[in-house]
């Protein structure tokens, strides 16, 4: 059992460790500049083109039977999408290297020229692709200067030029105190209600872990964003697993262990997430709130679930010393038991001089 505890009381250690890896390579991050387009022109039906993740990437898709390519900033050939659905990239363009990076913090290969013949290679098919597009949203981590400005991209369309015009607007962000002070109210009511009822806490972090769940797959759809988004699949069925555990269990530190685990889960979860609270352009489509929520939610429940989890493993737990008898397991409560069964099945009637019952009742029974 002291083994128990100390393995117990690293569980949650481990987990993070473990389950919370990197995120995925330069992904969309919330933000307070919203992107979009607003129209392509001229209008070519079979070609659509968007905005995701808020002002992180934009998104073109082609029919079959159109060949588009998209220009670089120096008007060389970028990106190209064939008849087929082949997606290709010029590796001579400096934009391909510029564009692995939001902020266009990367250095120049040597074999990057704008003026040399493009060599295209071969990086998607279905005629669909997203990259960091530096035209279309602002190049600095500061407010906006102007909080809007219109932006364009040059496209040939079978050999014809075309331009996909957009615009972005800045949006104040959002007080983040709210979420904050939910979080703290949340797990203050559930730590007290989580003693005295496991399945109260067991519950709150099956629905935190959910909401992640909820939260990972819209996040899997986004460039860039597979890996984050597994993980926080990965972690809210870890936490729900564990919630579920941690109910089903009766020895109170094996059950805390896995209760202190999934609340570890959430934790690696929202952590690496706070910046939802306090931005205002979210990067998936699902509604604000919801993805806030499951941040504060996550918070709250996690923390609760630690502090409980730890609190059963590293209990003291009372129990007979090497080479001491069990409570009610001596000679003596052995018999007065016997004694009892046996006045039970003789309708209560003990003869004179028989032991006491376990009770510490008369031994007479006239008396």
């Amino acid at each position: 059992m002291r083994r128990a505890r100390w393995w117990g009381a690293l569980a949650p250690v481990a987990w993070v460790v473990l389950l919370a890896g990197p995120a995925a390579a330069d992904p969309a991050q919330p933000g307070d500049v919203r992107s979009e387009v607003v129209r392509l022109t001229p209008d070519v039906p079979g070609v659509e083109a968007g905005v995701v993740g808020g002002d992180s990437f934009l998104r073109l898709r082609v029919d079959d039977g159109i060949e588009v390519v998209v220009l670089g900033y120096e008007g060389e050939p970028y990106l190209r999408i064939r008849s087929d659905g082949t997606v290709e990239v010029n590796d001579r363009s400096p934009a391909r290297w510029l564009n692995e990076n939001r902020l266009a913090a990367v250095g120049l290969p040597p074999t990057a020229d704008a003026a040399a013949e493009p060599t295209w290679r071969r990086i998607g098919s279905g005629g669909e692709t997203a990259w960091h597009d530096h035209r279309t949203h602002w190049m600095a981590a500061s407010r906006p200067d102007p909080p809007e400005r219109d932006w364009s991209v040059p496209l040939l369309v079978d050999g014809r030029p075309a331009t996909i015009e957009g615009r972005y607007v800045y949006s104040p962000p959002p007080p983040a105190w709210p979420w904050w002070t939910g979080a703290l109210v949340f797990a203050a009511a559930i730590i007290p209600l989580g003693r005295r009822h496991r399945p109260v806490a067991a519950g709150s972090v099956m629905t935190a872990g959910g909401l992640a769940v909820a939260v990972g797959l819209e996040l899997r759809r986004l460039p860039g964003g597979g890996q984050g988004g597994v993980a926080a699949v990965t972690l809210g069925l870890l936490a729900i697993a564990g919630a579920i555990a941690a109910w089903r269990i009766r020895r109170a530190a094996f059950a805390g262990a896995f209760l202190a685990g999934a609340g570890a889960a959430l934790l690696a979860y929202a952590l690496p997430r706070l910046d939802v609270l306090r931005h205002a352009v979210l990067v998936t489509d699902l509604p604000a709130w919801t993805d806030r929520l499951s941040v504060a939610l996550a918070l709250g429940s996690g923390a609760a679930a630690v502090v409980l989890g730890l609190s059963a493993v590293l209990a003291p737990t009372a129990g007979p010393r090497r080479g001491q008898q069990a409570p009610g397991r001596s000679t003596g409560e052995r018999s007065a038991r016997r004694s009892d069964q046996s006045g039970s099945q003789l309708g209560g009637y003990q003869p004179s001089g028989t032991s006491a019952s376990a009770s510490g009742g008369p031994q007479d029974p006239r008396s």
